[in-house]
């Protein structure tokens, strides 16, 4: 199989601004949706379209609430309120104002991701893969929150289906060393994508009553259903999210013991050790 290429400067520039319009889409369909509340806070609790438009900080006594509380995000958002009053009492609102805004969000955008494109380069591949993890809160000390990534870019996490389990494995081994860990937690939308879920056993699932799974959040736990492989937009789960109105994968919160996760990867047989 041929290897995929790495993405270029104009589809990370492209990437940007098709991530940007898409939470724009979703921040104005959302306030249509949600009377009270406002463009400014959805955007800022719901979204990650500071990524997206304003250029990484870094002076270390930047302000307090990161890029939404730098000038140029308040001179952007400011232009993207005049064009919502503009927009609002259209038909097809939340087109006309995907439309109408995109010239200031290219013109972000091409600035940030020009800013950004190197440090989004294929990063190292670690002793624990794919995954991180946040060290055990007192009020949980045996539970570690783990984050997924994709240090194979071009290449997806999911080619090889015994990478991921060697990650957990290896997760498992280093939390419970150096942590005394036995449990680990995540929250994402890849929570309700099935090559994910094959590498966790029932458990993972069951241990959180259903109506309290599902959540929204302003980072790639929800957003990254967006990103493909290569680290471009995904245009197909793009135009399925405006069409329908739904997230293509859901974002759910759940947790397993390390003991009934090491049971079940047992069982996977292409699970070689990590990394390999």
């Amino acid at each position: 199989m041929k290897e995929p290429r790495p993405k270029t400067l104009e589809e990370h520039i492209e990437f940007c601004v098709e991530m940007s319009q898409l939470m724009l889409w979703f921040a104005v369909e959302h306030v249509r949706r949600h009377p009270g509340t406002s463009l400014g806070d959805t955007l800022c609790n719901q979204t990650c379209i500071d990524r997206f438009v304003i250029p990484p900080m870094t002076d270390p006594n930047a302000l307090k609430g990161g890029a939404y509380a730098t000038p140029a995000w308040h001179v952007i958002l400011e232009k993207l309120r005049t064009i919502q009053a503009e927009t609002a009492m259209a038909a097809d609102t939340a087109a006309r104002f995907e439309k109408q805004s995109f010239k200031i969000i290219r013109d972000a955008a091409d600035i940030t991701a020009r800013a950004t494109y190197r440090s989004k380069a294929k990063k190292p591949n670690g002793l624990l893969g794919a995954l991180s993890y946040e060290p055990p809160k007192p009020e949980n000390p045996r539970r570690v929150i783990f984050h997924i990534g994709n240090p194979l870019q071009p290449r997806s996490v999911f080619d090889d289906p015994g990478y991921l389990p060697g990650c957990l494995v290896a997760l498992m081994n280093d939390a419970e060393q150096k942590f005394g860990a036995s449990e680990m937690f995540t929250g994402t939308w890849l929570n309700s994508y099935p090559p994910f879920l094959r590498c966790f056993p029932p458990e993972y699932f069951d241990s959180v009553p259903l109506p309290k799974r599902y959540f929204t959040s302003r980072g790639y736990g929800t957003w990254g259903q967006f990103v493909n492989a290569r680290g471009c937009f995904n245009h197909k789960y793009g135009n399925l999210f405006r069409t329908t109105g739904e997230m293509p994968f859901r974002p759910a919160r759940a947790w397993c013991s390390f003991a009934a996760l090491r049971r079940h990867l047992a069982k996977l047989s292409d699970a070689p050790p990590y990394p390999h």
